[in-house]
């Protein structure tokens, strides 16, 4: 059915009304949704775009798992490191790693620290008194490795004595625990990971570290295993926040 093509004049004003009501309505909503889009502008213009801090720069806190304190992810010399008030470290004077809990995140922890401490990666002034005073089994010959690959490595890289190398890219994403008791003297934690292969590829990875409880703190057993790539690290607890 085709709508006549004049209206009578009877019921001219009452469709002229509601037409300029409607033009009406929709201006008015498209002011209101004009002058929150200027007051978004402003609010940028004053306080500046919402940004998230940079791992780089700030640490992230993420809630542990069973409602205890948070882990802390800081990234020291580029490599992001998980922490906690409860499990530890308690003491991180000198870019060392001390006082961890003695429990399983304590042990944890302690692993992934003071694996990163061992290595060349701080440079000496980190990897010497942590090999010398936080580790137990070939503390004497895994420090003679670790120095020269320290030397070879900062020639390479051209970085003055004594400064870090430059990181890998390796991340810790969880762990296992693999044997023993973290609330007795031993215990070993397979830290589970994800980072770059020798051909420039992404894989995971696993490495076991032995945790021995000595003199009121988690000690790393030496040599470590090498780290071996896997196809899966899903039988791993993911850490808050990795």
């Amino acid at each position: 059915m085709s709508l006549p093509t004049r209206l009578p004049s009877r019921r001219r004003w009452p469709w002229l009304v509601g037409a300029a009501l409607l033009v009406l309505a929709v201006v008015v909503v498209w002011l209101v949704a004009a002058d929150r889009s200027d007051d978004g502008d402003r609010s940028a213009a004053v306080n500046g775009p919402k940004t998230t801090p940079s791992p780089a720069s700030a640490s992230t806190s993420t809630p542990a798992a069973g409602g205890e304190a948070a882990l802390t992810w800081t990234r020291l010399n580029g490599v992001r490191l998980p922490s906690s008030p409860t499990h530890g470290p308690r003491e991180t004077a000198g870019g060392l790693a001390r006082g961890f809990a003695h429990d399983e995140l304590g042990a944890v922890l302690a692993a992934a620290h003071l694996s990163y401490r061992v290595s060349a990666l701080p440079g000496p002034n980190v990897y010497r008194p942590t090999i010398t005073q936080q580790t137990t089994g070939a503390s004497v010959a895994t420090l003679a490795d670790v120095e020269a690959n320290y030397n070879q490595r900062s020639t390479r890289e051209g970085k003055p004595p004594g400064t870090p190398l430059t990181p890998s890219g390796a991340q810790i994403l969880g762990y296992r625990l693999i044997a023993g008791d973290a609330t007795g003297d031993q215990v070993v934690v397979r830290l589970c990971g994800q980072g770059p292969t020798v051909t420039g590829a992404t894989a995971y990875y696993i490495q076991d570290h032995t945790m021995q409880w000595q003199g009121g703190d988690w000690r790393l057993r030496l040599p470590l295993p090498a780290a071996q790539v896997v196809a899966t690290i899903d039988d791993c607890t993911t850490l808050p926040g990795a």
